[in-house]
């Protein structure tokens, strides 16, 4: 029990301070996991992936998954959830670049589905004619 405290504690130490460090480093930009690869994304690109696997990237290369920039209170860690709270001015460009993907994502999801629902009263009222 307490070597699982233990080691419950030092993960929890090891995320925030590799935390610590990005944001001491500075955000670079933000970064959409496609096909294995990492590739940077800016407001204006259609988004393509669900923002589960979009992270602000760090100029320490180290990244912070966009759930966690947008909202601390998702870290598992106790520690490293305080220090997002506490120095989410270090984080402010990563929130607005998230926000703007999150944005962009959720409108083209509003849009595909507004899509597929008029296609799908198109085909109903087909057929109904036939």
């Amino acid at each position: 029990m307490l070597i699982a405290l233990n080691i419950t504690f030092i993960e929890g130490l090891y995320y925030t301070l590799k935390a610590f460090d990005s944001l001491l480093s500075g955000f670079e930009c933000l970064e959409v996991r496609t096909n294995g690869d990492w590739e940077p994304w800016n407001p204006g690109d259609i988004p393509v992936e669900d923002p589960y696997y979009v992270c602000a990237k760090f100029k320490n290369g180290r990244h912070l998954p966009l759930p966690l920039v947008l909202n601390p209170e998702q870290s598992e860690h106790l520690l490293q959830k305080e220090l997002l709270k506490e120095k989410g001015d270090l984080l402010m460009e990563a929130r607005e670049m998230c926000a703007a993907y999150e944005a962009a994502f959720l409108e083209r999801e509003k849009k595909k589905n507004e899509s597929t629902t008029a296609e799908a009263v198109k085909e109903e009222e087909e057929a109904e004619t036939s």
